[in-house]
């Protein structure tokens, strides 16, 4: 009768729910703007998209809406050669990314990763 009680304890522990894993939370503007080395957004600049996916690698998506007389100053200021390329360089922090940023219009989106 133990044995079975032991067994069916076992069982019950294999069984047992565990909590999901936390998604990433999502990195602040501020971080998101090292991560990738682009300049500061400018202030007539919104947010349209910020997300994060860490783990070994970390990828950043951000996303924002500049006037469109904006656009090419922010893209000079941070360094982007040209868009659609991807660039590797190193950020503020030593890391060394890899980005490609795209516009359609007035909205541009940088993709940020470490490998």
């Amino acid at each position: 009768m133990k044995l079975l009680l032991v067994v069916v304890l076992a069982l019950l522990a294999g069984c047992a729910v565990t909590p999901e894993r936390a998604a990433t939370p999502a990195p602040d503007l501020g971080q998101a703007l090292r991560f990738a080395a682009l300049a500061p957004l400018p202030a007539e600049g919104t947010v349209v998209r910020l997300e994060s996916q860490g783990g070994i690698d970390t990828l950043v998506t951000l996303t924002v809406r500049l006037p469109v007389a904006a656009v090419a100053p922010w893209l000079q200021a941070s360094g982007v050669s040209a868009l659609g390329a991807q660039q590797r360089i190193a950020n503020p922090d030593g890391a060394v990314i890899y980005r490609t940023v795209t516009a359609v219009g007035a909205d541009v989106t940088v993709r940020a990763f470490t490998t």
